[in-house]
């Protein structure tokens, strides 16, 4: 990769940093942490991944996460970070994906 790479981009490089910096401790110091990454990750960050592994790992919880995601849409927030500065507001959809082909399933 980083041979025929136009702008001289270490990819082979990059991804063995990352790899090893997914792999250490998060008591661990290094100089140059990545940001959300074994010895830099923090509290915050940890608690949203375990619950969205906790949403998405079970038919359940992604169905009735997704069921209040439609009701309560309109609490969608106007202003999202940096994505609004150019874009339209993100909000989910007014049905899930589920119930659109279940209709368009009984339509047949």
């Amino acid at each position: 990769c980083a041979e025929v790479c136009p702008v001289r981009i270490p990819i082979p490089d990059l991804l063995i940093r990352l790899r090893e910096e997914a792999q250490r401790s998060p008591d661990e110091k290094v100089a140059h942490p990545i940001r959300g990454q074994g010895a830099s990750h923090n509290l915050s960050e940890q608690l949203a991944w375990r619950t969205f592994n906790g949403i998405f790992s079970g038919n359940k919880a992604y169905r009735a996460f997704g069921w209040a995601a439609t009701k309560f849409r309109s609490l969608a927030p106007a202003k999202q970070l940096g994505w609004t500065q150019n874009r339209v507001p993100l909000k989910p959809a007014a049905k899930t994906l589920h119930q659109m082909v279940a209709e368009r399933q009984q339509t047949r």
